[in-house]
């Protein structure tokens, strides 16, 4: 409540006071009546009519003009997400602007993330992203992602696209760390592969002018060593970006020795093989048909 003797000390206060009054009680009262349920149905229909599947379990208020989303379910287009939590924050200045423009934050998969996205006029392309994700459980994204693989191990990511369009122009850097990176169990090509140790895996990648670098990239300290470099050209239609990577890697004997089957199939390749004992093989071409080749 507002102190009486504090408004007969200032009496240009009293002017005020009513509009703020009342201003507040607008705020309350939209939060309270706001039919959240209705423009749940309605984020769910007009994401079907795009062709996904989109279920909502709850829909309320987050913050100052935010929305928080709890058990949220994306389906479509090989497409499977589980959230625990998504909050959406549209930006003010991008609205009187007529740009569209927001913050997100989210829980799922035993981590959190959040970021921000910018949309093109016309809704349908992203120009700018940006992403910092922290604890993915690997694990849980594996048994999501992957089925009949179930890998371990703690993720981080971060993501800083300021500029995607157009694809000749996007720029920005990527990392992805996973620190005790494990395999329990997989399958390659109908072959089951052994549990294995896979250490820690480091991605970082920048963009320039549309074309990505890898700048660093490998698994070290466990059963297997591995190191990737090279680039890949955007296109519009990504499936149809051009890649041009070299991938090196040493499986460790001891445990080429405790799985034979795996050691089999390492004496089939032979023609990758580099006189240090590594494998190495460049994969090239679009991403939608990549072709593999001995050597560089």
């Amino acid at each position: 409540m507002a102190d009486p003797g504090l408004i007969a000390r200032h009496p240009l206060l009293r002017p005020l006071l009513t509009p703020l009054l009342f201003a507040l009680c607008f705020v309350l009262f939209l939060f309270a009546t706001f039919p959240y349920d209705t423009l749940g149905r309605r984020l769910e229909d007009e994401a079907g009519k795009n062709g996904l599947d989109l279920t909502i379990g709850r829909l309320g208020h987050s913050g100052f003009l935010g929305v928080r989303a709890t058990e949220v379910k994306v389906r479509g287009n090989s497409l499977q997400f589980d959230f625990e939590r998504v909050d959406l924050r549209p930006e003010l200045l991008s609205l009187l602007l007529r740009r569209t423009a927001f913050g997100f934050s989210f829980e799922g998969y035993g981590g959190t993330g959040k970021g921000h996205a910018a949309l093109s006029k016309d809704g349908q392309n992203l120009t700018s992203f940006s992403l910092e994700v922290k604890n993915l459980d690997a694990r849980a994204l594996s048994l999501a992602f992957l089925p009949g693989t179930e890998l371990v191990g703690t993720a981080q990511v971060k993501i800083d696209l300021p500029t995607l369009l157009p694809e000749e122009a996007t720029t920005g850097q990527l990392k992805v760390s996973i620190k005790g990176t494990g395999l329990n169990s997989g399958n390659l090509m109908g072959l089951t592969i052994p549990k294995a140790s896979l250490g820690d895996l480091e991605l970082l990648a920048s963009v320039d002018k549309g074309v990505v670098k890898v700048e660093k990239g490998g698994l070290h300290g466990g059963d297997l060593d591995a190191d990737l470099d090279g680039s890949i050209q955007l296109r519009p239609l990504k499936s149809l970006s051009v890649a041009d990577l070299h991938l090196r890697f040493k499986p460790v004997e001891r445990w080429l020795n405790e799985n034979p089957a795996i050691k089999g199939l390492m004496g089939i390749i032979q023609n990758g093989k580099q006189p240090d004992g590594s494998y190495l093989f460049t994969f090239s071409g679009p991403l939608a048909s990549l072709s593999q080749r001995p050597g560089r």
